[in-house]
């Protein structure tokens, strides 16, 4: 008995409509809302968009605010404000502007001084070509079991690495 109980009761709670709150809406026409959670039927609050007709799901994911989208992860606690949303906009149209001020003028710069785009190196293709033999140290071996010829006199006394 107690297990139909339980059947009919996760059913109730599982078609049970939480409350869900509108808190706004951005310049795109994309409604923001959130669902409270009911401690009755054990479901938690959580947040979700419902983007403007004509705007597939695909499309309106691109399209959320920077500002909304931390909203809706829960990085932030409060849906954020028009002004903010705008002085943000503000600043990123102005970063864009000097962007692209910043690429023209060096794409001046590259055609003043007649360098073509290539990166510039000072290394010369000779000198990549020739082949260089490897340095020759006196502490290595230079076949498998040959005697070193390094002196340890006049270097400090190696570190007996022994165990006892």
């Amino acid at each position: 008995m107690q297990a139909i109980a339980r059947i009919f009761r996760n059913l109730r709670n599982s078609v049970a409509f939480s409350k869900s709150n509108f808190i706004g809406e951005d310049h795109l026409g994309n409604k923001y809302y959130e669902r409270v959670a009911d401690e009755k039927s054990a479901k938690k609050g959580n947040r979700y968009v419902k983007s403007y007709d004509g705007q597939s799901k695909a499309d309106s994911e691109l399209e959320i605010p920077n500002e909304w989208n931390a909203w809706l992860r829960n990085s932030r606690d409060h849906p954020p404000t028009i002004k903010e949303i705008e002085r943000n906009y503000m600043l990123m149209m102005r970063t864009r502007q000097r962007a692209m001020e910043a690429d023209t003028k060096e794409d001046l710069e590259k055609q003043s001084s007649g360098t073509d785009s290539a990166i510039s190196t000072n290394l010369n293709s000779s000198k990549l070509s020739q082949k260089v033999p490897h340095p020759d140290f006196e502490d290595m071996e230079m076949t498998s079991g040959a005697n070193r010829n390094f002196d340890y006199r006049d270097k400090e006394k190696p570190i007996d690495r022994t165990v006892s």
